[in-house]
């Protein structure tokens, strides 16, 4: 991947966990349901990271394995240049052949 990112538009995330009902335990994640963190950390990513900001997105985006569900979170997200770099909690991701929604995704990166 050969890009130049502008550092006041590069945003960086990671380990959103998003459906998965443990996370909220071992966490100590103040949600009361996985709907609830799910929408919340969204929304609150929407409200920095504007549409044609960059978001490198560094794994673990979610545990749902339903295409659909993974589809309608992602199309959720404002940000339109999202670079993805698999996590090991992301099989559902290439399983479903999900990649349309990001600028590039792969399992690394140096």
């Amino acid at each position: 991947m050969k890009k130049i990112f502008e550092a006041n538009k590069t945003w960086f995330s990671s380990d959103w966990h998003l459906g998965h009902g443990n996370i909220l335990r071992y966490d100590k994640r103040p949600f009361g349901t996985i709907e609830e963190m799910d929408s919340t950390i969204i929304d609150n990513v929407n409200a920095v990271v504007k549409e044609d900001d960059d978001l490198l997105y560094l794994g673990d985006f979610t545990f749902y394995n339903d295409a659909k569900k993974i589809h309608s979170l992602i199309d959720r997200i404002v940000c339109k240049n999202i670079y993805f770099i698999k996590g090991n909690h992301d099989k559902p991701l290439f399983k479903h052949n999900i990649t349309g929604r990001f600028k590039w995704l792969e399992e690394l990166a140096e």
